[in-house]
């Protein structure tokens, strides 16, 4: 078996075009963080040579933004 380090690079993305997103409703106004990690991998459950590598460590933090919360998708709702 051969020993084959690589190395990826990965492009995350997150809301390119701008498009409003809604928390829940009852979530309370306020300051936020929102985070983008890669969570650890076991690989000691897959078939083939692989499940000797025990578990790939993830990443904890690749970027966080600060979001601020101000009232709901109701507040944005028109009655007629």
């Amino acid at each position: 078996m051969y020993k084959i380090t690589e190395t990826s690079t990965v492009t995350i993305k997150v809301n390119p075009n701008d498009i409003k997103a809604y928390t829940h409703k009852t979530m309370a106004d306020g300051d936020y963080v929102v985070r983008a990690y890669i969570d650890d991998v076991s690989l000691n459950s897959h078939k083939g040579a692989y499940n000797v590598l025990g578990t790939l460590q993830g990443v904890s933090t690749l970027d966080s933004i600060n979001i601020k919360v101000v009232g709901s998708i109701d507040d944005d709702k028109q009655y007629n």
